[in-house]
């Protein structure tokens, strides 16, 4: 069976759309992912491509990418940076955890609602 995580890498235009939910996305969205990016999320350190070549997203910089969106509202981006880091290993688990309990329907498209993020973390860390 083939596995669901290996995928052709997502353009940032693309990471954009489905962290938008598959709407326009706000320039306050873009801005923010641009940020994080040279915060380090969501690449870490050894999988930094250098400046110039363009960067391939997977599924778990995708997951690393929604969370923090999401949690940008309640931590400071600098406090996310260390977060991220320090965790982003199990970060990146309960994220395919995470799909694994929303089951096959989420292939059908990367675009993945922040609240059904949410609803299903909460649901593997229980």
């Amino acid at each position: 069976m083939k596995d669901p995580f290996k995928t052709r890498p997502l353009s940032f235009g693309q990471v954009v759309y489905a962290i938008s939910g598959s709407a326009q996305p706000s320039p306050v969205l873009i801005d923010r992912l641009r940020y994080l990016s040279r915060l380090g999320i969501p690449f870490a350190p050894e999988e930094a491509t250098g400046s110039g070549n363009r960067r391939g997203y997977t599924f778990d910089h995708l997951f690393e990418c929604g969370v923090a969106i999401v949690a940008w509202d309640f931590v400071k981006p600098r406090d996310l940076q260390q977060i991220v880091a320090n965790h982003r290993t199990a970060l990146r688990k309960v994220g395919r955890d995470t799909l694994s309990l929303i089951g096959p329907e989420w292939g059908r498209s990367w675009s993945i609602p922040s609240r059904t993020v949410c609803l299903a973390m909460i649901a593997v860390s229980s």
